[in-house]
């Protein structure tokens, strides 16, 4: 007998980081994006469908890549006044 797939899940993941100052005006403004996870489900071979906390890491490393101290050493500091 031959497990036939049953069902076809696909999973996204999108976040989207904005700093804002008191004045409403926006500062910084990004997205990050997962790689998309597909898979199909056979009745046999139940595979998890959820890979949201792979794909929240993978968002993760991509976010403090941006917010890494080598590239806020390349920004200029602003002091608190």
């Amino acid at each position: 007998m031959l497990g036939l797939p049953v069902a076809h899940v696909t999973n996204d993941l999108t976040l989207k980081l904005a700093c804002e100052n008191s004045n409403g005006q926006t500062l910084f403004e990004k997205t990050y994006s997962a790689t998309p996870y597909h898979v199909w489900i056979d009745m046999y071979y139940l595979e998890p469908n959820i890979n949201y906390p792979n794909m929240t890491r993978q968002i993760y490393g991509e976010l403090f890549k941006t917010w890494s101290p080598a590239e806020n050493a390349r920004a200029p500091l602003r002091r608190k006044r």
